[in-house]
């Protein structure tokens, strides 16, 4: 999940430093693709290519009327 990504990243910095960190996760959730791509946005096509990410998603949505999506 998000939260837990997020958790991931604080303790691993707290790790490194010894210092209370925060760490934060964001993406794209798209309703009728079943969350998709969620915490995989950056990397749902390929290496963080956002390009690619967009058309794969446009392609995914091909016909679908329900395009509502949201961004965490």
């Amino acid at each position: 999940t998000f939260q837990e990504n997020a958790l991931i990243k604080a303790k691993y910095c707290f790790e490194k430093t010894g210092k209370p960190s925060v760490g934060d996760d964001s993406g794209l959730v798209v309703e009728s693709l079943d969350g998709k791509p969620g915490i995989f946005s950056a990397r749902y096509a390929g290496n963080h290519d956002l390009k690619k990410n967009i058309a794969k998603v446009l392609e995914e949505l091909n016909g679908e009327p329900n395009r509502k999506a949201y961004f965490i």
